[in-house]
């Protein structure tokens, strides 16, 4: 799946989803929405609101038509489907237009109940696999896990994590870090960590830049892209796949784009990049020794099922 546009970062307009067999179909969405596969059903599209109607809708892929299923009314943005697709959090929208950041909204897919959870000073950033929310306080500090319906918050390990990402079995999480005093260069790193978020590994490869890393199918290694120097640093990134049991970083691509992230293909046996500084897609295989590239068609392409990276991984707006 990708958004259909004629140059990169420009004119996004229709989704596109490629088959198997090759087929290539485009479909309308609203130009205020962005689409996901629905971890709630592989088959079905997601679109997220990011601005005007705030509703988030599921569709059914049938031939040349997406068929709406379902319908929920979330908010403009801040919409959070969880891992397994059962469950929406968003922070409400004043009339004015403004967050409320003081409370948190909770959608139950299956029944369509809302239930509103005081937010306890924390804004949302992403779902665990038991259902308890990774939150960010509102006034700044370190990640948190939250379970929004007994309010309990815990600590979710050292480091002010970003981008975290679950691995297929739920037990595992790889996340960029940041670190860098006030005033001086941000340098990004990648880690995995475990379910309470307790650092098992840290990738010596640092950047100002690093993308968000995706798992691989069988939850084995990570793929991830790092910037690179000078003044084409956009173009000049390099693709990474990491072996996680064996600790070993191995570079399969330079120079690529730096795209925000590899998407891997179901069988994990290669990697879709948006070489869009070459306005073209680059399928590189994860062992590294075959590039094959391919008419660039549009942005932000991720492989489905199961979708990579997750659903939980938004598309950036600009």
């Amino acid at each position: 799946m990708y958004l259909v546009s004629s140059t990169p970062w420009y004119g996004w307009g229709q989704v596109g989803i490629i088959e198997s067999d090759g087929t290539d179909r485009h479909y309308p969405r609203d130009r205020h929405t962005f689409p996901y596969w629905d971890p709630a059903a592989p088959d079905r599209l997601l679109m997220l609101p990011w601005g005007s109607d705030p509703t988030t809708r599921s569709f059914e892929i049938d031939g040349d038509s997406l068929v709406e299923v379902d319908s929920w009314r979330t908010a403009e943005l801040f919409s959070y489907p969880s891992l397994d697709g059962s469950t929406i959090a968003f922070t409400p929208i004043d009339q004015s237009g403004r967050p409320r950041w003081s409370v948190l909204r909770l959608i139950d897919r299956s029944t369509g109940m809302t239930k509103t959870v005081s937010s306890k000073g924390l804004v949302p950033i992403g779902w665990t696999p038991d259902l308890e929310l990774l939150a960010a306080p509102l006034t700044g500090g370190d990640v948190v896990r939250w379970d929004p319906y007994t309010g309990t918050r815990r600590p979710f390990g050292p480091g002010n994590f970003s981008d975290v990402v679950w691995d297929p079995s739920g037990s595992r999480f790889a996340a960029i870090v940041y670190r860098g005093r006030r005033g001086s260069v941000h340098r990004a790193s990648v880690v995995i960590g475990s379910l309470r978020g307790n650092v098992t590994a840290r990738i010596p490869e640092e950047a100002s830049w690093v993308g968000m890393p995706t798992w691989s199918p069988d939850g084995a290694r990570i793929a991830f892209i790092v910037q690179g120097s000078g003044r084409r640093s956009h173009r000049n990134a390099s693709l990474h796949v990491y072996n996680v049991s064996l600790g070993i970083d191995s570079i399969v691509a330079r120079p690529v784009s730096n795209a925000r992230w590899a998407s891997w293909s179901p069988d994990g046996m290669w990697l879709l990049v948006d070489d869009w500084t070459r306005k073209r897609w680059l399928f590189v295989a994860a062992a590294g020794d075959v590039q094959v590239p391919y008419p660039w068609l549009g942005a932000h392409p991720r492989w489905c099922c199961p979708s990579s990276p997750p659903s939980s991984t938004a598309i950036p707006v600009s």
